[in-house]
């Protein structure tokens, strides 16, 4: 079914008497039958090219944003966000550019590139929706780097912000409490923690 739609809208598009309208219609289509197909890259090529419309332009940079994040392109999906979030306000796409700069910190720091790292976690930071991610992708750059102490604090304030990450955070955070030689602010941390969350409740 999708090889014949596809087959059927690249027919229409080749038709020269074809009005600019029913172009974008017939492109619109045979970009979603791309997509139906996982043909990613040709589905992103139509959706580009609708990006310079005026009636669809919304919906081909939704798409490629999508394309973008199932295919791991950050950086592209960064540029579709922002360039969404410009034109439909409403749908405050800056969440997402955080988490996509703390998916290409994750990239750097698994290079061993904390630099590079750090800078895209101060982009995640500054794009009006700090999350608790960028915190923790922060400490884990400071913990390879071997900065146990700011890894410790940093741990720490994820956990106070997120109690129910704790179970993941623990081990982390006990492995720099043992590079510094320092169980005891391990037990310390933890017992804050416990008190902070009963006094919540």
């Amino acid at each position: 079914e999708v090889d014949r739609a596809i087959r059927v809208h690249q027919n229409l598009i080749a038709r020269p008497d074809l009005s600019a309208m029913h172009r974008e219609n017939a492109l619109v289509a045979l970009a979603e039958d791309y997509l139906s197909a996982g043909l990613f890259d040709r589905a992103e090529t139509l959706f580009k090219e609708l990006r310079s419309s005026t009636e669809f332009r919304v919906k081909a940079l939704e798409k490629l944003v999508r394309i973008y994040e199932v295919t791991h392109d950050w950086e592209p999906a960064i540029e579709a966000c922002s360039e969404l979030e410009k034109i439909a306000p409403p749908r405050q796409m800056s969440g997402r550019v955080a988490h996509y700069y703390c998916e290409l910190a994750e990239e750097a720091l698994q290079r061993k590139d904390f630099d590079v790292a750090r800078d895209f976690l101060k982009l995640a930071v500054s794009s009006h929706h700090s999350t608790v991610r960028a915190q923790l992708v922060l400490a884990s750059v400071a913990q390879e780097s071997g900065n146990h102490a700011e890894a410790i604090k940093l741990f720490r304030k994820v956990m106070e912000q997120q109690p129910r990450l704790i179970g993941e955070v623990v081990p982390r955070l006990a492995t720099s409490c043992h590079a510094t030689d320092n169980q005891i602010l391990l037990t310390s941390i933890l017992n804050d923690v416990r008190g902070t969350g009963l006094e919540a409740s």
